[in-house]
C-alpha cells in the first residue's frame, strides 16, 4: 500500500503545465512529451521525470541576460 503522505510522481496535464510553467494547451499538443493514456483517449498522466526531460530536450542555449 502506498504512503498516503507521499506525493504522486504522476501529473495531470494541468499539473504538468504548472510544473513546466507553460499553458495546458502546449503540454497537451506537444508531440515530444511522453504521456501515459489512462482509461481512454482523453485522460493522460505524465511522470514528473518526463516533464523535466521534455524541457531539457526543447531547451535552447541563450545568453543571459538577453541582448
Amino acid at each position: 500500500m502506498a504512503d498516503q503522505h507521499q506525493p504522486s510522481p504522476w501529473l495531470t496535464a494541468a499539473e504538468a503545465a504548472a510544473r513546466a510553467k507553460v499553458g495546458v494547451k502546449q503540454v497537451s499538443s506537444s508531440k515530444q512529451l511522453r504521456v501515459a493514456r489512462v482509461g481512454g483517449r482523453r485522460a493522460i498522466r505524465i511522470h514528473v521525470d518526463w516533464v523535466d526531460a521534455w524541457l531539457e530536450s526543447i531547451a535552447e542555449e541563450v545568453g543571459w541576460p538577453p541582448s
